[in-house]
């Protein structure tokens, strides 16, 4: 009944009204942490954010992390007009803002959908952006902790990146460029979009040059402009145990049950997305050739985090891994899922369940889990 209901009725309704129902009931069942709540349930990074907007435009007074001061720009841009306006509330306006770019990443998906909609099955779509959306370590996160706002822009940055990855466009090459100024995981996306450009026969040899050369001048000036910035706040340079950590701690700190756990914990967000790997009708199409370098960026997101090592990555692993969840929506986005083509017992079993997930015991009001 529902399916031939479907059939009669303009999909698009369908699908924007359950966006703005996940929306509607993340927003509902999320603690209204206070600034001081988000320091102690896992955005203390936040502190250092609002120092530099509360010095903007000035160079902040306090020591901060060499790495965090990198992200300067966004804090430094809220607190130059909070200032210019006598706005000292700096924490409302991350989680206005905070709100404000979870809507326009709603507003990408739907409008990926329109777009597509004739080459996607509308069960895979609602369930795959059901994993996407539902993750509590994901939009809910960022509606708890909105001080967290570089990590949200860069989610949103990541996925105009993929959706047009395979375009002749240039949304590709500034979205690339602009998530160095959020996050220092950009230089990924740049070195995945080096190697696409590198190996693009299809272009001569002068003109993928030239794109390569543009590419790393912009990103040379980028990342200059952020440790100009966070030479000038921090006591220190870049901590390199971000990258080679995992190899300090096994040298001299190994422990295995530690590492177990470290190297599991990211299950507490993947474990939906590996389930929908195996009931993917067609896994050959996700190692065709076109995904082979968001295979690539997937594949280095999820890594690197693990490189910080148990002691410096802590449980910062879940977040920061699951920050790659665009990447599995493209990738997955044009397949069928086996015993779900249909709208059946199966699949609202399966949406309820990715419900419950949501409720997270530490940012939800009602919590399924303890």
């Amino acid at each position: 009944m529902i399916n031939k209901l479907l059939n009669n009725t303009s999909k698009d309704y369908y699908v924007l009204a359950y966006l703005i129902w996940i929306i509607f009931y993340i927003l509902i069942n999320t603690n209204n942490f206070n600034y001081e709540e988000t320091i102690i349930f896992g955005a203390a990074d936040g502190e250092n954010y609002l120092s530099i907007a509360s010095a903007s435009p000035k160079f902040s007074e306090e020591i901060i992390p060499y790495h965090h001061a990198q992200r300067f720009i966004i804090p430094y841009i809220i607190g130059y007009f909070s200032n210019f306006f006598n706005i000292d509330n700096y924490f409302l306006i991350f989680k206005n803002l905070s709100i404000l770019f979870i809507s326009f990443f709603l507003f990408l998906i739907f409008n990926f959908y329109k777009k597509n909609k004739k080459n996607i099955y509308l069960g895979s779509f609602i369930l795959i952006t059901s994993i996407l959306l539902l993750n509590p370590y994901f939009i809910k996160y960022y509606f708890a902790l909105p001080t967290l706002l570089n990590d949200l822009i860069f989610i949103n940055l990541l996925f105009l990146f993929c959706q047009n990855f395979t375009k002749d466009n240039n949304i590709k090459y500034f979205t690339s460029i602009l998530s160095l100024l959020i996050k220092q995981t950009g230089i990924l996306m740049i070195f995945v979009l080096t190697l696409q450009i590198l190996f693009n026969n299809k272009e001569i040899l002068k003109k993928r040059l030239y794109k390569i050369f543009f590419l790393f001048s912009l990103s040379f000036i980028f990342i200059n402009i952020n440790n100009f910035y966070a030479t000038n706040v921090s006591n220190s340079g870049f901590d390199y145990n971000h990258i080679f950590g995992i190899f300090h701690w096994i040298k001299e700190d190994f422990s295995l049950p530690i590492l177990i756990k470290f190297i599991l914990y990211p299950l507490l967000s993947f474990s939906p997305a590996i389930l929908l790997l195996f009931f993917l009708k067609d896994k050959i199409q996700l190692i065709k050739f076109e995904n082979k370098y968001l295979l690539i960026l997937l594949l280095i997101m999820i890594i690197q985090p693990y490189l910080g090592g148990p002691t410096l990555t802590s449980n910062n692993i879940v977040r920061l891994v699951s920050l790659s969840y665009p990447i599995i929506f493209f990738l997955t986005i044009n397949n069928q899922i086996k015993y779900l083509t249909k709208f059946n017992i199966v699949f609202f079993i399966s949406i309820l369940f990715l419900h419950l997930w949501n409720l997270h015991p530490t940012y939800s009001i009602l919590s399924f889990f303890s």
